[in-house]
This record gives structure tokens, C-alpha cells and sequence, in this order.
């Protein structure tokens, strides 16, 4: 007798032949016709891949042929495009340092012109009726005024509100002179046109001033314009030994007379 589990696996068994599709009968035999349009396609699709193949060969080898012909004119621009950086990056290193050198020529110029223009304008503003005001340079060529008593400095923007008038215009003046005197050379020196430039200076000031500019006119063309004559020719009444070197001319108004 057969065990149960022999049974279950017997009858689990003929169940799944029972289920299963019967093998397919086999094909039919074709015609030989058939067979020979089939090798005829696939005959010329054979053809057709090796003539792409063919084709696909001979751009290649005309690109092979390209690349070869230019490679010496490409060998040669690339050596002279290298050659080219190799000057550029030298031109560029020297510039670099001429950039340095003239830099730190600029800074040391800067830094003894503002050595000389601080101690004229200091030489300056003492024959300036004495002055208790230092003008300082900065290598930049900028200035302060600075206080020697408190060592206190005043940009450029607050003179204006810190000085009165007559010292403010005094340091001004101080500044415009040692500027063209530095500036000038000794043989040809600038000339000096000046307008008003003394017309808030208390007396003290004012002569001191002109005495200055009389000594300048010795080597210098100098012209003052002002509306104050009469305050020149009280100079020149006071102080006979500037009438040598100073002139003083009065020009007439051209406009006409009020009817």
C-alpha cells in the first residue's frame, strides 16, 4: 500500500501533466523559394552594412589624412603660441616690478617733497608775521594745519571753520608759494598772479606779506590784483624801500558814467 504522502506527491504529479500544453506539432516544411528570398535580404543587408563600413573607412581616413597634413603647421603655431606666453609672462614680471620701483621712486620723491614744502611753508608763515600755525604735507601731498601749542591738526575741511579769516587766507597764500617755488626751476621760474590774496591780513600781515613778494618779484614776475589800492599805496607811503620793486597801476573802469 502506498503512504499518504506517496499518494499526495503521486497525485500532485498527474495533475501537472494533465495541466500542461501538449507540445507543438512542428512546423510545416517551406518552400525552398522562401529560403532563397530570405538569403537574398539578408544578402543585401549584409551589402549595404559593408558599404556604411567602406564609407565610415574613407572619412576616416580623410580626417587621418587632414590631422597629418595640418599637424606640422599646428606643432609650429602651438611652439610659437608657447613662445608667445613664455614673453608675456617675462613682460609681465617686468612690468611688475617696474611697478614696484616706480612705486617706491614716487613714495621717496613724495616723502622729500613733503620734507621740503613743510619746512618752507614753516619758513614761510614765520615771516608771515609770525604765524602760530604749521602747515603739514603728507606724502600723499595733502596737508594739516597743525597747532604747535596743543599738537592738535586740522584737515583741510575743517580750516575753514577753525582759523579766522586773515590766517586762514594767510596759510592759503603760504601753501600757493612754496607750492610754485618747488615747482618752478631755477632758471625759468614760474610767474605769480594773485587775486586779492591779502585782503582779509590785518596790517602786520599784509606787510610782511608784500615785503615777501617784493623780494620774489627780483626773480619772478609777480601781479597782484585788487580792488584795495589805496591800501597799496599806503603800503608803498610806509614802506619807501618797496617802491623799487613794486608798481602799483590803476585801471579805469570802461563802463559809463550814471546820467
Amino acid at each position: 500500500m502506498l503512504s499518504d504522502e506517496d499518494r499526495t506527491r503521486l497525485q500532485a504529479a498527474i495533475e501537472a501533466d494533465a495541466a500542461a500544453e501538449p507540445p507543438p506539432f512542428p512546423a510545416a516544411p517551406r518552400p525552398a523559394a522562401a529560403y532563397r528570398t530570405e538569403a537574398e535580404q539578408y544578402g543585401a543587408e549584409a551589402g549595404a552594412r559593408e558599404r556604411e563600413a567602406a564609407a565610415l573607412r574613407d572619412e576616416i581616413g580623410a580626417i587621418l589624412d587632414c590631422c597629418e597634413s595640418q599637424h606640422p603647421a599646428l606643432e609650429a603655431e602651438l611652439w610659437e603660441q608657447q613662445a608667445a606666453l613664455v614673453r608675456a609672462r617675462g613682460f609681465d614680471d617686468a612690468a611688475g616690478l617696474a611697478h614696484t620701483v616706480l612705486q617706491d621712486v614716487a613714495r621717496d620723491a613724495h616723502r622729500d617733497w613733503s620734507g621740503r614744502l613743510n619746512r618752507a611753508a614753516g619758513e614761510l608763515l614765520d615771516r608771515f608775521a609770525g604765524e602760530h600755525a604749521e602747515i603739514r604735507f603728507s606724502e600723499q601731498l595733502d596737508f594739516v594745519v597743525r597747532d604747535p601749542a596743543s599738537a592738535r591738526e586740522w584737515p583741510r575741511a575743517e580750516v575753514e571753520r577753525r582759523l579766522s579769516a586773515g590766517a586762514r587766507d594767510q596759510i592759503y597764500l603760504a601753501i600757493r608759494l612754496v607750492l610754485t617755488e618747488q615747482f618752478s626751476s631755477q632758471a625759468d621760474p614760474l610767474p605769480l598772479i594773485l587775486d586779492d590774496p591779502l585782503v582779509t591780513s590785518d596790517d602786520e600781515r599784509f606787510v610782511a606779506a608784500m615785503a615777501y613778494l617784493a623780494e620774489q618779484a627780483a626773480r619772478r614776475q609777480v601781479i597782484v590784483l585788487t580792488c584795495h589800492i589805496e591800501r597799496h599805496r599806503w603800503l608803498l607811503e610806509r614802506h619807501p624801500e618797496l617802491a623799487e620793486r613794486v608798481q602799483v597801476f590803476a585801471i579805469a573802469s570802461s563802463a559809463p558814467a550814471a546820467g
